[in-house]
Parts: structure tokens; C-alpha cells; sequence
């Protein structure tokens, strides 16, 4: 059985919140009909009383949705401050792989940072703590 990550888990159930409201039945429709060659899709479609272009319509509303999800996670991830522990568990990871055999370029890459930031969070083999000052929230 395959596994999901937890983002995606929580991109599929986000699916069914305001504002895509996406039900349950039209997830799984969806899910069900994503192997299925076309005329396959349009002999379920009449036993379900669907319409083809529905069912389209609703999986492009569901890939949209996870596109979304995704590069507004990176658009939030962009400018926010990585604590120092956070920063160690992820040089460790990346040299880990990088002993391992993976291109740091690559290993950088997979955990979301590109290598000018692996050189600056890395200095004379230590990892250095955010030098931006923080901001007060007046929340």
C-alpha cells in the first residue's frame, strides 16, 4: 500500500473545506476514474448519471487545489526564520545523503533550500544561527 505524506493528506482533506468544497463523493469519484481510459469514463459515467466533462471538470479542480497548496506553502516557507535546531536536523539530513552519495545540489534541493543558503547556514563546519533581527508580533 502506498504512502501519503502528511502534507498531502492534509492537501486532499483541505480540498473539502471553504473554499473548494469539494465533497467526499466527488473526491472519490474522482479517485475512482483516474485509471480508467475513456471509454471506460463514459460507461461509468452513464451508470453513475454523470456527465464526462464533470468528472474532468472536478479533477482539474482537485489538481488545482494541490498546485495551489504547494506554492503557497513555498511562498510561506520563503520568508519565514529557521530556528537553529530546525536548521541542524536539516544539514544533517542533507549531509547525511550527501555521504551517502547524493550531489549536495540535489540533497538541497529535496529539502527545500537552494545551496547558496546550505553555504551560509554552513560556515568553517558549524551551522550558523538567523542573523536577521526578529520582529515583535503584536498578535
Amino acid at each position: 500500500m502506498a504512502r501519503y505524506s502528511h502534507e498531502r493528506k492534509q492537501a486532499v482533506l483541505n480540498k473539502l473545506l471553504p473554499p473548494y468544497n469539494l465533497t467526499v463523493a466527488k473526491l472519490a469519484t474522482v479517485i475512482e476514474t483516474a485509471t480508467l481510459s475513456e471509454a471506460q469514463l463514459s460507461a461509468y459515467c452513464r451508470e453513475k448519471g454523470l456527465y464526462p466533462d464533470q468528472v474532468k471538470r472536478w479533477e482539474e479542480e482537485s489538481l488545482q487545489g494541490f498546485e495551489r497548496s504547494a506554492g503557497q506553502e513555498k511562498a510561506l516557507r520563503k520568508h519565514v526564520m529557521t530556528s537553529t535546531p530546525e536548521r541542524q536536523a536539516i544539514i544533517t539530513l542533507i549531509q547525511q545523503a550527501n555521504a551517502d552519495g547524493a550531489r549536495l545540489v540535489r540533497a538541497c534541493s529535496e529539502a527545500d533550500i537552494c545551496l547558496r543558503t546550505y553555504r551560509r547556514w554552513v560556515q568553517a563546519g558549524a551551522v550558523q544561527h538567523d542573523k536577521r533581527r526578529r520582529i515583535p508580533s503584536y498578535a
